[in-house]
């Protein structure tokens, strides 16, 4: 029993990494401060901002554990890492610093976790875009339902939408000895979350709103929209993410032929993408896509495209990819009996 003296560990630690948040991360410390009777510990981490945003957050709120690096990382994953080693907290939650938490959210999927002894609680969650200012753009609010946690290896492979970083809750003792890979660029959230899901542990769902993500027009998502650096990026990332994914089930014997199937199936949707610009890996990929299914062949529920779909059914997959690799040298796309296809879709 602690003494009166002894202070009392936080129920939740909220890590926020940060740079040059500005107020978009005091305005995701204020929603924190939202969350009604819940013991919370505050830990931000600055990216070595190069604006006010380490002063503002100490002036602001002094209660808040500040870590100052001294050099830029330009990995959000490193300044979770850092959070998590020092959290103390019986569960933890990752926030970005365009988050913003609804009220009382922490304390319902507290609630829920206490209750039934959970590992990771997923919440529903929603973005909304918003002006230059912050200002919420009412009409473009969405909220996004997490799948069914019985169901959510299945969701995983067939490619549905996963909560974000923000809309799960986890114990602290299930991910103290994980941490974030900081070598992705990109969907380093898809890889923590697959990798916690592999672990095999109690996962549950709560119907409320646990959080939205502020759209703006300075946000690194929105300038990556058209990246096409960061289009290939993240084909190559979700390859090895799948991929490992996969290797976790087959090593637990979880990797039934159906699994098997939706496996190669997206390890399919961006075997164009490393034909292109890696053809190393191109055949890394469909040599695996064969051990998980030696008669795979692409059809139109994955391959929209009817003359590629056609020319592996004459001449092979193999032949197909290497040409489509050789036809892509000249021009940066391709056309087939009159239709056309942009390699890069624009979002």
């Amino acid at each position: 029993m602690a003494s009166p003296h002894e202070e009392l560990p936080p129920m939740v630690s909220v890590v926020i990494p940060t740079f040059n948040g500005g107020d978009w991360l005091l305005e995701a410390i204020a929603s924190c401060r939202r969350q009604g009777a819940v013991a919370l510990e505050l830990i931000v981490v600055d990216d070595a901002s190069t604006d006010n945003t380490p002063d503002q957050v100490a002036k602001h709120y002094p209660e808040a554990r500040l870590i100052r690096s001294i050099s830029n990382s330009g990995s959000g994953a490193l300044g979770r890492n850092t959070g998590l080693q020092l959290a103390r907290g019986r569960y933890v939650k990752f926030l970005d610093h365009d988050d913003q938490l609804e009220p009382h959210s922490l304390a319902l999927e507290v609630n829920a976790a206490e209750a039934s002894n959970a590992d990771l609680v997923m919440s529903r969650w929603g973005d909304v875009r918003t002006d230059s200012q912050g200002l919420h753009l009412e009409s473009s609010k969405r909220v996004f339902i997490p799948p069914d946690p019985e169901r959510l290896t299945e969701a995983i492979l067939r490619g549905e939408k996963l909560p974000y970083t923000a809309a799960i809750l986890y114990r602290r003792s299930y991910i103290e000895n994980q941490r974030w890979d900081a070598r992705l660029t990109i969907n380093d959230d898809f890889d923590w979350f697959c990798r916690n899901v592999a672990q095999g542990g109690k996962i549950i769902r709560c119907d409320h709103v646990s959080y939205y993500w502020r759209l703006h027009p300075l946000s690194i998502q929105g300038k990556q929209a058209l990246n096409r650096k960061a289009f290939v990026e993240s084909a190559h990332i979700k390859n090895h993410i799948y991929t490992a994914f996969g290797n976790s089930l087959e090593e637990q014997g979880k990797l039934s032929p159906y699994f098997r199937t939706l496996l190669a199936e997206q390890l399919y949707k961006n075997l164009r993408i490393l034909a292109r610009f890696n053809h190393k890996a191109c055949r890394r990929t469909l040599s695996y896509i064969r051990q998980l299914k030696p008669t795979f062949k692409p059809d139109p529920a994955i391959e929209q495209n009817l003359a590629v779909r056609t020319l592996s059914s004459l001449v092979g997959l193999d032949i197909t990819l290497y040409l489509y690799r050789m036809l892509m040298l000249l021009p940066d796309q391709m056309r087939f009996r009159g239709t056309h296809q942009s390699y890069y879709p624009m979002r």
